[in-house]
């Protein structure tokens, strides 16, 4: 899912935001931080990560937690309880390969490659995409993305029902059916579950799973979630003008 972050980049149509862009200054100042571990059995196993760690306010703390969560599988739902750590979570990974490999000299290396970037940065809103590959064993690795929309104001993560006006369901997962249809090439009565439409249901609904963007919001489901591994992640864009009536000011 790495390659959802190429996409991105399309989608913009510029480099990701960075904080010393003189053109659009960013909001909040960040560092990358990486970590990278290797098993001492076989150095083909590693766990890797590398994602933004934001500074300036006391609102930064909490953006930060939420990241940190994603980048190292932490609970998120326990708000309270400190994230792990990516060093231990590095080392969890890599001691749990190790007993592994002690039971089974023949198994599989295993791998998690995790990268976190910067998609929007400016105007009190950021966006960051937490995208992870991982194998560990099995008869292919998967990957997954996550998004984060977050107010730099208050360091809150943001929901739809943020960012849409009451009643929004509806007109935006026609917006999405139409999006995808135009994307396969299907007209306005084939059925999404065929073999041209590729997914489970004849239906497609807006997930949780959004980023902000220079130029609209994007939703992206993740495989398994719609579809099956086969046809890799689904991405839908959309712009602010097809926006125009359901999202807020």
């Amino acid at each position: 899912m790495l390659a959802l972050l190429a996409a991105i980049v399309m989608l913009l149509g510029a480099p990701f935001i960075r904080c010393a862009d003189a053109e659009a200054p960013a909001s909040l100042s960040f560092t990358m931080k990486s970590v990278e571990r290797h098993s001492t059995l076989t150095d083909e196993t590693y766990w890797k990560c590398s994602y933004p760690v934001f500074s300036g306010s006391g609102e930064v703390r909490s953006i930060n937690r939420i990241l940190q969560a994603a980048v190292t599988g932490s609970d998120r739902s326990k708000p309270l309880t400190p994230p792990l750590s990516p060093e231990a979570a590095a080392e969890s990974f890599i001691r749990e390969f190790d007993t592994f490999r002690k039971e089974m000299p023949d198994g599989m290396p295993w791998q998690s490659e995790t990268l976190g970037e910067v998609v929007l940065n400016r105007s009190g809103r950021l966006t960051v995409v937490i995208s992870t590959d991982a194998y560990t064993g099995g008869a292919h690795g998967i990957g997954t993305s996550s998004c984060f929309v977050f107010d730099t104001k208050s360091g809150r993560q943001l929901s739809l029902r943020d960012l849409f006006v009451p009643g929004f369901e509806h007109r935006l997962d026609a917006l999405i059916d139409r999006r995808f249809r135009q994307i396969k090439g299907l007209s306005a009565t084939d059925r999404l579950d065929s073999e041209q439409g590729t997914l489970f249901e004849n239906v497609i609904r807006h997930n949780d799973n959004f980023a902000l963007t220079d130029k609209g919001i994007m939703f992206h489901y993740n495989p398994y979630e719609i579809a099956a591994y086969v046809y890799g992640y689904t991405q839908i864009d959309l712009g602010w003008r097809d926006l125009k009536g359901i999202m807020k000011p």
